[in-house]
């Protein structure tokens, strides 16, 4: 059977208080390169998911993301320290004057910092790794399928192009 190295696969993991969505993707190459693109809490992960790709496939470039998808924030609790985030304000313009540095400073620079930007009601919940392989193992089955489904589309063109060639042979053998 023909297997493309094309495709895309996805799975998302409700938890109690955390979703996950899984998506991997896969193009054309001659060997196999694997790119995780992880959350930083989930870096320790890196070679396990790294493995368990190697299981599923031999070749072809993959690309791994997984993310956390935003949730509509708590009305009770702020997200943002305003007290903080004045300060640094403050403390960034004096800097830039002192130093005379051009450029903006605008809210997505204040944002980065955790300290003022934080997750609201405290501790997320802990993923261990065999919570995260299922749902990483069902993304790869569904690359897995897209790439067989894909072969068979190629295959049959192959096979038509097979024929057309050994027919126009055949005519070409007959003069």
């Amino acid at each position: 059977m023909v297997e493309s190295m094309t495709g895309y696969g996805r799975s998302a993991l409700k938890l109690k208080k955390r979703s996950l969505v899984v998506e991997v993707k896969s193009v054309n190459s001659k060997f196999l390169e694997i790119k995780n693109h992880l959350p930083k809490e989930f870096s320790d992960f890196d070679s396990k998911v790294t493995a368990l790709i190697k299981k599923h496939f031999a070749r072809g470039v993959i690309d791994m993301f997984l993310s956390e998808p935003a949730k509509a924030a708590d009305k009770s609790s702020s997200m943002i320290d305003y007290e903080r985030a004045r300060a640094f304000y403050n403390e960034a313009r004096k800097l830039q004057k002192s130093l005379k540095l051009s450029g903006e400073l605008d809210v997505n620079t204040i944002l980065r910092y955790r300290e003022i930007a934080f997750q609201p009601n405290g501790e997320k919940e802990r993923i261990n790794f065999s919570i995260l392989e299922k749902a990483l193992t069902a993304a790869l089955g569904k690359l897995k399928g897209m790439r067989r489904k894909e072969g068979a589309h190629l295959e049959k063109d192959i096979r038509s192009r097979l024929s057309k060639i050994a027919d126009l042979t055949g005519k070409i053998d007959e003069n």
